[in-house]
């Protein structure tokens, strides 16, 4: 399992385990921090706003989406039937209400009456269905697998729809929340001349326009013309989001006055205890919210294919430890795959692989390792601290871990094409529970591989009953659990820093990925000189 990419760490890790005992122990406070201004202060609708942000500008056609790095961008743009609130439970957009029938082979949605596209068409019951039919079946459609189970929209009356079945699909109305619900003018989609991936135009019912389009680089929106479906968004005159990968080239950039908000790499504990000293100097607000992104270590079951070795890892690593201690608490421990809240956590679930070194050599012994074991722990470079700590902890139980940072397109790579047994990343939960477990199984994904996973994900997705759907996505979790795909850590909180002038960012965060952002209702706070 050792591939010509690994190299021995080099680094301290007895230094990395005195960080985690003085951690541990607690870090000395500092002065208040920042306060967001109310929401009810007086704003200037005529300011510009820009943010500092890791998510990727590459296109605008949310069908053809080509990395969820492109929804802070076209959320702006295009309006979905859904949206998610902070606990991930589908709240009215465009649709105003749903009901699943009984027998769960069908879904009524009502839409917003009196909408109408920037280019002009009415938004009606035909438009969401051509807009579902688009979604489904265009080519290079990454909204397909979402809408697997909607054999057909029929439009029922002109603000009324029914998606007809194939089988129980009680998550539609979440999944109706992401790129596959939004809804673009058909008389855009409908011309030939009109390329959705570079410019989008005025095919959206979203508050804001691409006034800018640098791809790879940023993106300048102006408020969308005339008045607006939704009277409390739109509420600046330009709103510029840039990519900016370096986590100090951000930091710098809002000291010096050129960003109002700034993306917080959550996953480095550093930069989250940095933005909490921001905070403080007065100067700065910093925002933390819950996510639904689960820190762990990836374990390719194609390469380490006796669960048994899987079992071992979870049980040879402390992640209490690394929680509390390296990670500083910036994060939320967590030994099952959902979050606390969120649906699909199990209230009662007991883990089945708690720390216990000695379990772990039982294990690596039944499955008949004698003499050891090597293994390859791939990261993405610039964070060794969680791999290089796990490798120390690993050693204890006879397993010779290797750690070897890698680009993460070439770490995607390498997993996906079964060269790396583990990687240390994260996994960013879908809009249901049973498209996050899809990931989980998918080779494109985690690569998970186990019957009994998929027959208790079969179940969770289709039961109907809230008591009957509590307790098939409890089974889920212990099931995933012991297939022990991945070594869970911690659920990760989003974290911005911003001036004191941002308003109304609390509504911005999108609970489903840390990066994630609807910045539909921000605005900033009017100057006091102004009238």
């Amino acid at each position: 399992m050792s591939s010509g990419w690994a190299r021995r760490a080099p680094a301290p890790v007895a230094a990395l385990l005195a960080v985690i005992m003085v951690a541990a122990c607690g870090a000395p406070g500092g002065g208040p921090a920042g306060i967001a201004p109310p929401d009810d202060v007086p704003t200037d609708p005529q300011a510009s706003l820009t943010v500092g942000t890791v998510a990727v500008p590459t296109g605008f056609d949310p069908h053809r989406e080509r990395s969820g790095g492109e929804r802070p961008y076209t959320f702006l743009v295009f309006d979905r039937l859904t949206t998610v609130d902070s606990s991930m439970r589908a709240r009215p957009m465009l649709a105003t209400g749903w009901e699943l029938a009984p027998d769960g082979l069908s879904l009524t949605m009502d839409l917003r009456p009196g909408v109408t596209f920037h280019d002009g068409t009415p938004f009606d019951a035909a438009a969401a269905a051509a807009n579902i039919e688009r979604a489904k079946t265009i080519e290079g459609s990454t909204s397909a697998d979402d809408l697997a189970t909607v054999q057909a929209v029929e439009v029922v009356g002109p603000t009324e729809v029914r998606f007809v079945l194939s089988a129980p699909t009680p998550e539609l109305p979440e999944l109706l929340a992401g790129p596959s619900g939004a809804m673009i003018s058909p008389t855009s989609f409908a011309d030939p001349a009109v390329d959705l991936l570079k410019d989008p135009g005025l095919s959206g019912t979203g508050p804001y326009v691409v006034g800018e389009f640098v791809p790879n680089e940023h993106v300048v929106f102006r408020r969308a013309p005339g008045p607006n479906w939704d009277p409390d968004a739109g509420r600046l005159a330009e709103l510029e989001l840039r990519f900016m990968s370096d986590d100090r080239t951000r930091a710098s950039a809002l000291r010096a006055g050129e960003l109002d908000v700034m993306y917080v790499n959550s996953a480095d504990a550093g930069a989250v205890k940095e933005a909490e000293v921001l905070a403080r100097s007065g100067r700065f607000v910093h925002h933390r919210s819950p996510t639904g992104v689960l820190q762990a270590l990836l374990m390719r079951s194609s390469v380490l294919t006796d669960r048994r070795i899987r079992q071992a890892i979870i049980q040879a690593i402390d992640r209490d430890a690394i929680v509390h201690g390296l990670l500083q608490d910036t994060c939320s421990a967590s030994d099952q795959l959902i979050r606390e809240g969120y649906p699909g956590h199990s209230a009662d679930f007991t883990d089945p692989l708690p720390h216990d070194p000695d379990a772990a050599r039982r294990l690596l012994a039944e499955a008949g390792v004698t003499d050891g074991l090597d293994l390859d722990i791939f990261f993405i470079t610039g964070r060794p601290q969680v791999p290089e700590v796990a490798q120390h902890m690993l050693s204890e139980v006879g397993i010779r871990a290797d750690v070897t940072p890698l680009t993460s397109i070439e770490v995607l790579s390498a997993y996906r094409g079964d060269r790396a047994a583990t990687w240390g990343y994260q996994i960013t939960p879908d809009l249901g529970i049973g498209a996050t477990v899809d990931y989980i199984m998918a080779p494109s994904g985690i690569g998970g591989q186990s019957p009994a996973v998929d027959a208790a994900a079969t179940t969770a997705r289709t039961a109907l009953a809230p008591d009957e759907r509590e307790r098939a996505t409890a089974e889920l979790a212990q099931v995933l659990a012991a297939e022990a795909f991945f070594v869970p850590f911690c659920h990760l909180d989003a974290n911005y820093v911003m001036t004191e002038q941002v308003v109304g960012f609390d509504s911005a965060p999108v609970p489903y990925a840390q990066f994630m952002l609807d910045l539909r209702y921000v605005a900033k706070m009017r100057e006091a000189t102004q009238p």
